[in-house]
């Protein structure tokens, strides 16, 4: 139980000095996502609707 609570901790801090960086690397994907989606997002309900499922 120790090891676990010492993972934790370790990843704890790992993650908070990257969380910046995930954090802006995520956004970057989410917004060229959302300028150039993926064929196939528009298409599940048979639509050619430009909005994407919710």
């Amino acid at each position: 139980m120790q090891n676990i609570e010492h993972f934790l901790h370790k990843y704890q801090s790992l993650a908070s000095s990257y969380s910046t960086h995930l954090k802006a690397y995520i956004v970057s994907i989410v917004r060229k996502l959302l300028q150039h989606p993926p064929k196939g997002i528009y298409s599940i309900n048979g639509s050619n609707a430009p909005t994407a499922p919710i």
